[in-house]
């Protein structure tokens, strides 16, 4: 589970609980945070290979509400 925000956002600092993703623009920024796993956390590898699905995922998600 984990709550995210998009716009204007001061990126965290070294809080492995959350992922920046900076956009094209300074409101174009996504904060995926306060991340809990289910299971076993994963590595870093597998981490950045799920944030990244999770960002195209929520940007598909903003971009067919506009």
């Amino acid at each position: 589970m984990a709550n995210w925000f998009n716009g204007d956002i001061t990126p965290p600092q070294g809080d492995r609980e959350s992922f920046y993703y900076e956009g094209s623009g300074e409101n174009d920024s996504l904060l995926i945070f306060k991340i809990e796993w289910q299971d076993e956390t994963p590595n870093q590898e597998q981490f950045n290979s799920l944030m990244d699905e999770s960002i195209t995922a929520l940007d598909n998600w903003i971009a067919e509400r506009f």
